[in-house]
């Protein structure tokens, strides 16, 4: 009996999907076959994204500027230090020390300019999911046809946004909770050094699979509101609430399947990018090491140097920098390759995994 529910279920399970993963290499191919859309479309979405961030950002920023003028700390001059790295006056040090509310007003300014462009810029999200939502229709939308200007949408998935850091954020501190526990459970002596790590343990793998769960759950939220008509358009939250109801655990192991196929298949161009941008750090501080201009090592750093210093000890300055000149062609060559090639692939993974699977009728 238990031979045949198996048996049945296998049979299920496989076919449905070899189909449906099949269908999204079909949209993949797609996506590559019209390249010169998408890459155009790509430069359009990420420039515009960019000046959405600056455009929403930039009230924050003017307000920076102006507490930045009429409070009593010279900022141009903490500016100026952190560029050229010159000596600070001890004029500035006090007024850094006598005005330590200011400080905190500014860092709060500056915090949330920055994370107002983020979330600003992040609307590429949602331009890059209805572009692809247009290719799994085989159709390529119009360069002028996405939604970048609509108030609707970037308001939404603004909130959209803030409300899946909210969801993401409570597991941590319901894993945070936990392990302070298990730690003040360790330092009372209630439980011994072995028993707090392997409980440390168990309480990580715990949290790991349940953020990745959460992640599921809240990721097609923007794909969701991507395909809505303008006068459709509900609040932020129902969309986060959509992905949860159009998500299950049946389609979950799918979901782990095809991020483990992607990553799979991108691990060589991040070896790529680790290998180069690893070569040039260790060029770079050769160069430095052998030219005498660093000051001190530090010693958990001498290892390195010492390292280093064998690899490179036959091999001339000069010889040092024209290599170094030629990584760094070498890396703005690869940058634009990953870019052009594989930089938002995973949004088209989503959507597709998304129209072809979750929505699939």
């Amino acid at each position: 009996m238990f031979s045949f529910f198996k048996k049945t279920k296998a049979k299920w399970f496989f076919p449905e999907f070899f189909e449906e993963f099949r269908a999204m290499i079909g949209d993949i191919v797609f996506v590559y076959t019209n390249i010169i859309h998408w890459w155009v479309s790509k430069i359009i979405i990420s420039l515009w994204s960019i000046v959405l961030g600056v455009l929403v950002a930039l009230p924050f920023f003017v307000l920076s500027l102006i507490v930045g003028a009429f409070d009593p700390i010279s900022w141009l001059e903490i500016v100026r230090y952190i560029i050229t790295w010159t000596d600070i006056s001890l004029d500035l040090i006090g007024g850094l020390a006598n005005h330590p509310y200011w400080i905190v007003v500014m860092a709060i300014l500056i915090s949330t300019t920055v994370a107002v462009f983020l979330l600003a810029s992040s609307y590429s999200l949602l331009l890059q999911a209805r572009l692809v939502l247009s290719y799994i229709e085989r159709k390529k939308l119009a360069y002028k046809d996405n939604l970048y200007t609509s108030p609707t949408y970037i308001s939404t998935f603004m909130g959209l946004l803030c409300w899946n850091t909210v969801y993401l954020i409570a597991p941590f501190f319901i894993w945070f909770s936990f392990l302070l526990g298990v730690y003040v459970a360790f330092d009372v002596s209630l439980i011994s050094q072995t028993i707090f790590l392997y409980l440390s343990l168990i309480i990580l793998l715990v949290f790991t699979c349940i953020m990745i769960y959460v992640f599921y759950n809240i990721l097609f939220g923007y794909t969701i509101l991507a395909k809505e008509k303008q006068a459709k358009v509900w609040t932020s939250r129902s969309y986060l609430r959509k992905s949860i109801d159009a998500t299950s655990l049946k389609n979950f192991y799918k979901f782990l399947i095809i991020i483990l196929v992607y990553f799979v298949f991108l691990a060589p161009v991040r070896a790529v990018d680790h290998y180069i941008e690893n070569a040039l750090i260790t060029m770079k501080d050769a160069y430095v090491y052998k030219s005498g201009t660093l000051d001190m090592i530090k010693p958990e750093d001498r290892a390195y140097f010492e390292y280093i210093t064998k690899e490179f000890k036959q091999v001339p300055q000069e010889a040092i920098a024209q290599k170094i000149k030629f990584f760094t062609y070498i890396d703005l060559v690869n940058f634009f390759v990953s870019y052009f090639l594989f930089d938002w692939l995973f949004i088209v993974v989503i959507v597709s995994f998304y129209s072809r699977i979750l929505m699939k009728k």
